[in-house]
């Protein structure tokens, strides 16, 4: 894990996952300004004295990276957990891009499309498919967790990060003419991306509160054919977005 880890912060930031993460798995050999107790605004806690004591080689928990450091140090990871922050966190999507399989630890919280493969029409690339996911309890066991995973099912996991991520980048946003759009769209897997997942459960919605007609055998054939499952075509359907 990289990110902010509330010495700055005042108690509770993050139900105090990330600065319990700090103070198990934090590398002994690294220098910190004090072992007694975890520094934050408001003073020192004790009851998250950084003792390391789950620390194994190939763990890091880090405050923060240098600049270009960060997706160097998800990409070289096999494991990226996802704490919250002040509130839902991004750290699912940081890991997925970087082809990094997301642990996720944040009880009660849905994860954006969290969901929305289902509602598409593609339950196969569900959250289930390429993260884990730990009650904030259980964060102590987390590598006995990941020990656990075969390592069949990790390179599964790992094969289908690399195969959704292009529905976790909104390709168009930045990219506002026709030129700087169709380069954009062509990275990763052409014409995959946030836009059309979202476009498509959003239909699915609308159905489910019969705002459209039900879907059909051929809607759902036409959704698959546009994730590019099953080996679909798209024959002559044509996509109904103008370009400019």
């Amino acid at each position: 894990f990289a990110g902010e880890l509330g010495a700055k912060r005042l108690p509770g930031y993050s139900h105090d996952l990330r600065q319990r993460a700090e103070a198990l798995f934090c590398d002994p050999r690294e220098p910190r300004p004090r072992r007694d107790c975890l520094e934050h605004a408001a003073g020192c806690r004790s009851d998250l004295a950084p003792n390391c004591s789950l620390w194994r080689p190939g763990v890091r928990v880090v405050p923060h990276v240098r600049r270009g450091g960060y997706g160097a140090a998800l990409s070289d990871s096999t494991y990226c957990l996802a704490l919250p922050g002040d509130g839902w966190s991004s750290r699912v999507l940081d890991a997925v891009v970087h082809g990094c399989v997301p642990v996720i630890v944040q009880d009660e919280s849905a994860m954006f499309f969290e969901g929305a493969f289902s509602l598409a029409g593609a339950p196969e690339l569900e959250y289930s498919s390429f993260s884990l996911r730990l009650p904030e309890a259980e964060l102590p066991r987390v590598l006995e967790a990941l020990d656990a995973v075969t390592a069949p099912r990790l390179r599964a996991m790992q094969a289908a990060a690399l195969r959704v991520r292009d529905y976790f980048v909104y390709k168009d946003v930045y990219a506002p003419y026709r030129y700087e759009r169709k380069a954009l769209l062509a990275t990763g897997r052409p014409r995959q991306d946030g836009f059309l997942l979202l476009a498509l459960a959003l239909e699915a919605r609308a159905r489910q509160l019969g705002k459209l007609p039900p879907q059909t055998e051929e809607g759902r054939r036409r959704n698959r054919a546009l994730l590019e499952l099953d080996g679909g075509a798209l024959g002559e359907w044509q996509s109904p977005v103008r370009e400019y």
